[in-house]
């Protein structure tokens, strides 16, 4: 009994609370990651996973795959290479097992967000933040069905708060230095680009502790420059080691192609497709300047973006070096790509979900304020305001489910008041959906084999053998039209009966015809 006394007193409220959050988010993720469906980027990134394993397989032999320099191989193969590992080990889970890990990684970014807050603002700080962002639709719903963006958000988060630790004297043991390496290494065997998205990040941080009058005022000394150097060697360890399990291609390229990886994930010049804003569709070459501040500012729930505002006036007001950094981190990227129309703002802001985390700490900061206010009224009022939008957001989020993606806020109407004007799920993940309500379609369900013709990840038709993805309209019993690319209006369909759909709130999503 003394004992159990002992180790609950261990912990703060706030410690608690976080974990409390992270295994309700471990359970609901245990419940529903089968739930969604796969997106077209999952195709290729199975495929990937695949070449590098027969690669291990073959003993080096089968290099030429690997070595192809191809929109498969720029991407390391991390989260990819731990779903195949995870999914040769329980058969069971299949290709969900992508989903699986994707998610973790989801909340292991929503667990480092408090660490970061907690360390280098307040405790209660970092609990909002991760309560806030575990409450954004946009991180919610990319974390089941994003095994790039989000992976490599999380370990840019975990290898961003170990360097930080240990480069201020928090962390001074031998195990940090080995996390700080595996954190370095796995962002950066997601995208080699992280590397530099880190140093950038780590460096306006320095400047505002460096710079910005406050107590916690970083002084540079000898000891901080020898844990600089301790950090660039564990880094340097921890990315050979990662790359040698998870992206061997890395020990294959030469400078020339490093280089061009690089360059290719900050203007992916690769991409030729449309983005849609405001109703108008813009070619890749002419992203228009204010497209990725337009899609952070309407796909956030409203009551975020209103703290997000206000702390931005009060941390500099404040002079809170953290949430400084954290500001002048999203407002240069958000100018980097304004500036240059880089192709890496596209499909909503998939591309700088990283940012979504460092966005809730400012948005979290006033809200601490408030919540520590001496005057009752102003404590009452900030919680009534702060429970109600997260119990808003949260049925949006319910209704939406799965495709928490496309959530939009009140100042463009909703999804419904987006419907036509944005994109509506730019990923197509509800082919898997429309596949199920095909199955119990009398016709389909009496057929021996079901051709199909639709636009969607082929990953989706895994669970039915009967089901045949077509190449030609003509050649389909059906058509699943699905928004974005073959959406109806698109396609030859007019004239065909419509025998399913696929809704949220209203809004059309995917519709099955019979041919």
């Amino acid at each position: 009994m003394p004992r159990t006394h002992f180790i609950i007193r261990r912990f703060t409220i706030y410690e608690i609370c976080n974990y409390g959050l992270l295994l309700s988010l471990v359970t609901i993720v245990a419940f529903t990651y089968g739930s969604y469906g796969f997106t077209i980027d999952e195709d290729v990134d199975y495929l990937k996973a695949m070449r590098i394993a027969e690669f291990f397989v073959s003993g080096g032999s089968k290099r030429e795959q690997i070595l192809t320099l191809d929109v498969i191989n720029i991407y390391g193969a991390m989260p990819d290479m731990l779903a195949l590992v995870l999914q040769k080990l329980v058969p069971g889970l299949s290709f969900d097992s992508r989903h699986l890990v994707s998610a973790l990684f989801g909340v292991a970014g929503i667990y480092y967000t408090y660490r970061i807050g907690s360390a280098f603002i307040a405790p209660s700080v970092g609990f909002l933040a991760a309560l806030l962002l575990a409450f954004n639709p946009m991180w919610f719903g990319y974390m089941f069905i994003n095994a790039k963006d989000i992976p490599f958000a999380a370990t840019l988060l975990a290898a961003f708060y170990y360097s930080l630790c240990t480069l201020t004297g928090r962390y001074e043991s031998a195990l940090s230095w080995i996390r700080t390496g595996l954190a370095i290494g796995l962002l950066a065997a997601t995208k080699l680009i992280g590397i530099f998205v880190l140093g950038f990040i780590g460096v306006m941080t320095l400047a505002a502790f460096i710079f910005v009058p406050s107590r916690a005022r970083l002084q540079i000394d000898h000891a901080f420059f020898k844990r600089l150097l301790m950090i660039v060697f564990s880094g340097l360890l921890g990315c050979l080691v990662c790359f040698a399990v998870f992206w061997p291609q890395f020990f294959f390229w030469g400078p020339a192609q490093l280089v061009y990886v690089v360059r290719l994930f900050m203007d992916y010049d690769q991409w030729h497709g449309y983005v849609q804003i405001y109703g108008s569709y813009f070619s890749a070459d002419m992203v228009p300047w204010y497209y990725m501040c337009t899609y952070f500012v309407i796909c956030m729930p409203l009551f975020l973006v209103l703290l997000t505002a206000v702390g931005t006036a009060v941390g500099v007001l404040n002079r809170e070096p953290f949430i400084v950094s954290s500001i002048a981190v999203c407002l240069t990227l958000f100018a980097y790509q304004a500036a240059t129309g880089a192709r890496v703002a596209y499909n909503g802001y998939r591309h700088f979900l990283f940012l979504l985390p460092f966005i809730t700490l400012v948005a979290a900061y006033p809200l601490e304020l408030l919540l520590e206010s001496r005057f009752c009224i102003i404590r009452s009022a900030a919680l009534a305001v702060t429970t109600m939008g997260l119990i808003a957001t949260a049925v949006s989020m319910y209704q939406l489910f799965p495709y928490q993606y496309s959530f939009y806020n009140d100042l463009v109407g909703g999804i419904q008041g987006a419907d036509r004007k944005y994109y509506i799920d730019v990923w197509r993940s509800a082919l898997r959906e429309a596949l199920r309500k095909l199955e119990r379609i009398e016709g389909a369900r009496n057929s021996n084999i079901v051709r199909i013709y639709t636009c969607g990840a082929a990953l989706n038709f895994t669970d039915y053998p009967r089901f045949r993805l077509v190449n030609q309209q003509d050649d389909a019993d059906y058509i699943v039209a699905l928004r974005r690319v073959c959406d109806p209006q698109i396609l030859q369909v007019r004239n065909l009966p419509v025998v399913g759909e696929v809704r949220r709130q209203g809004v059309l999503f995917a519709a099955i015809y019979s041919r």
